[in-house]
């Protein structure tokens, strides 16, 4: 899964904040691997996480942040 990560750092909605606090433990709660990678990092962290979700046979997820989002 790629998941636009919303409420963290420089979020500017509000309504975002609870939410993106609570993702990371949501995934965790459903056992569900997840990465947060840097802009830099995020071609191979797919990858990763794309063979991690093979192996085990269940979803794997990639949050993007809004710094991936703003880089150029």
């Amino acid at each position: 899964m790629i998941i636009s990560h919303r409420g963290g750092e420089g979020e500017t909605i509000v309504g975002q904040v609870p939410m993106g606090r609570r993702t990371p433990r949501l995934l965790d709660a459903m056992e569900i691997p997840w990465f947060a990678p840097s802009p830099a990092e995020a071609e191979e962290t797919v990858a990763r996480a794309w063979e991690e979700a093979e192996a085990g046979g269940r979803p794997a997820a990639v949050l993007f942040d809004i710094e991936f989002w703003m880089s150029e």
